[in-house]
């Protein structure tokens, strides 16, 4: 599904109903990392390892993934991705693994500076850019708005990159990836589906 599709399907609904959604459906992301306890990898050295910066990224590379990777994520639930600074365990798990999935668009500029000099030679993949994102003011320069996950239609796409990421680091485990993420993106758009409904309700009347 492409970003200019999704924005246009919303076209009709006014700015505060579509931040209300948004807000809705990041909490409900949120709420679903307590569905995944955090996995330090000591128990599956023959897996391949996975880190993941922030909650929700772990969250749904743990979906897609099940049980056939070693997954660790570097932000504990309610940190700052945007000034987290990086501890000494971050820079280990980062050069003990063989994918790193971040945000990108400088949503963890500390993570991300780390990932840069730690990484090396590991695979990096910035989920969060395979998006086109919306551009805000900073300091009188245009930057792009890096929390691009707020939309059900883009969460899929993440979330399909997470997959795709996945089958080129363990090509075996093919069909259980694509099997999960097709699960969780059927989840994603009933959800999304029940919040357009919600938000037609605020909508004003046609009838005369």
């Amino acid at each position: 599904m492409s970003v200019t599709k999704g924005q246009s399907f919303r076209q009709g609904f006014p700015g505060w109903t579509i931040i209300c959604g948004g807000l809705f459906f990041g909490l409900w992301l949120s709420g679903c990392n307590a569905q995944h306890p955090d996995r330090d990898g000591s128990a599956a050295p023959d897996k391949p390892k996975v880190v993941a910066t922030s909650t929700i990224l772990k969250d749904w590379t743990a979906a897609v993934a099940g049980d056939e990777i070693e997954l660790v994520g570097l932000l504990q639930p309610g940190a700052d991705p945007h000034v987290y600074e990086p501890v000494p365990r971050d820079t280990l798990q980062i050069e003990q693994a063989d994918l790193i999935l971040y945000n990108g668009y400088n949503l963890e500029p500390g993570l991300i500076k780390l990932i840069q000099s730690a990484a090396r030679d590991r695979k990096t993949f910035a989920v969060g850019e395979v998006i086109r994102p919306l551009d805000y003011d900073y300091k009188g320069k245009r930057e792009p708005d890096p929390h691009v996950w707020g939309d059900a239609e883009q969460a899929i796409q993440m979330v399909n990159a997470i997959r795709d990421q996945l089958i080129a680091l363990s090509p075996e485990d093919r069909e259980e990836f694509t099997t999960n993420a097709a699960q969780y993106t059927q989840k994603l758009q009933t959800l999304d589906r029940w919040i357009l409904v919600q938000l037609k309700q605020f909508l004003p009347s046609n009838d005369s």
